[in-house]
Order: C-alpha cells, then structure tokens, then sequence
C-alpha cells in the first residue's frame, strides 16, 4: 500500500450533542499523496477514536454538495472515490465522521507528492528501405513514448512536430536524422512531452565475385 504522509496544521473542537460518544475532529489537515492512492481512517481525522468502533467517513466538496466517497467501516480508500483522487488535488475539501447519531467534520486539503505526470521518449535507428518512413500512419504510431505511472490512463497521444535533420537515403556517405516531438495528455487533463531521434541507416550491399562462366550442353535432351 502506497504511503500517505498526515501533517495536523491546527484543530478545532466539533461535538455532536445526542448521547454516546461525543467526536472530536482535527481540522485543517494537510494529506500528502505519495503513490497512486491512500487512505482516511478514523485515527488521522479524530482524537481518541475508538478502536473498536465502526465509523463512518465522508468525502465532500468545500460547500458541501458533492460526495466524493463514504465508508462505514472506519477506513475511505482513495481508489473507492467518484473520481480520481488527483483531481481532488490543491482543493478546498470537507470530511465528515460519524458514529451513531453523533459526528463531526474537518477541512481538508490533498497535495500531490511525487506524482508529477512525465513520459520517456527512446531513440531509435531505421534502415532507408524501412516502409515506416513512407507510411505516415505507421511512422506517427511507431516506438510511442512510454510512462512510469499508473495513477493515470492516458487519453491522447500525438506528434507535435518533425524535422529532419542532415543526409539523405540516397547520400551513401551520410545518414539522416528524424527528430520527434511527442505530446501525451492523460485523463486529468496534464500533458508531458518528450523528444526522440531517428537515426536513418543507409543500406549497404555486399561485394561477391562474379562466378565464371557456366556452359550448358543442350545437344540432348530426354524425350
């Protein structure tokens, strides 16, 4: 399970007045998000919970008019939001805990901690005669760039630019070079771009003695 780093920044005192255990909340809290998801428990947002109690934790918007998650069991995981919890990121949000008819809420606010969306790009070298170079499609598809995360899908793929750079197939002392740009745009709207080269290999051809003569004697010939 990824980590989730908690830094309690100030507190304020939120009862419920019916009987039973009255909830006091932490408020004002900083959850840093290193990895692809996390949890809220019941022991980052209360003092003294109880241990053996089952609580319920909600997830809201600032104005309270959007859920965004709710567990009944003590624990909210991130991957079981309404939307991907880095799209919550640098908001003013609420939370909500509840047990019987008792609860009590905290502002809260979730920050991105080495989850910066980047791409890699690989350089690669084809041959004169390959069809890539004639085949926009093929060529625009070819050795797409990869990335190291899996907290995001990524919705866009294309190539920004291309420029050829030096020689020419039919140069047999010189060979080109393609350089791409590519930009990748994953589902929370961030885009990364990379850069890569192609180098172009001019064909070489192998020299072989030319066999002698070959004679063929067609004097006869089976009937």
């Amino acid at each position: 399970m990824k980590k989730i780093y908690l830094t309690l920044l100030a507190f304020v005192l939120c009862y419920s007045f019916s009987f039973g255990q009255d909830l006091v909340c932490n408020n004002s809290i900083l959850v840093s998000i290193d990895g692809c998801s996390g949890e809220l428990t019941a022991d980052n947002l209360l003092e003294n919970p109880d241990d053996s109690a089952s609580y319920v934790i909600e997830l809201w918007n600032e104005s309270e008019t959007t859920l965004y998650g709710s567990s009944s069991d003590g624990t909210l995981n991130f991957d079981s939001l309404s939307t991907n919890v880095f799209s919550l990121v640098d908001r003013d949000l609420l939370y909500k805990v509840g047990l019987g008819n008792n609860y009590c809420w905290g502002n809260i606010t979730l920050e991105n901690k080495g989850n910066n969306f980047e791409v890699s790009c690989t350089n690669d070298t084809i041959a004169c005669t390959d069809p890539i170079l004639v085949n926009e499609e093929l060529f625009y598809n070819y050795n797409l760039p990869t990335y190291d995360n899996d907290c995001y899908d990524i919705e866009e793929v294309k190539v920004i630019n291309v420029t050829f750079k030096a020689g020419a197939c039919s140069d047999l002392w010189s060979s080109g070079v393609y350089e791409r740009v590519i930009e990748v745009t994953n589902t929370l709207g961030q885009t990364a771009t990379c850069t890569q080269s192609f180098y172009i290999e001019t064909p070489t051809f192998e020299i072989f003695d030319e066999p002698g003569d070959i004679k063929l004697d067609c004097s006869e010939s089976d009937n």
